[in-house]
C-alpha cells in the first residue's frame, strides 16, 4: 500500500515537472 501512494506522489512530481519543462520550452522558442 505505502509502495503504490509514493509511486503515484512520484508520478504527480513528474508530470509537473514535465509540463513546466514544456512550459520553459515554449517561452524559449517563442
Amino acid at each position: 500500500m505505502r509502495r503504490r501512494v509514493l509511486a503515484k506522489t512520484m508520478f504527480l512530481l513528474w508530470r509537473i515537472f514535465v509540463s513546466i519543462s514544456f512550459s520553459g520550452f515554449l517561452l524559449v522558442s517563442l
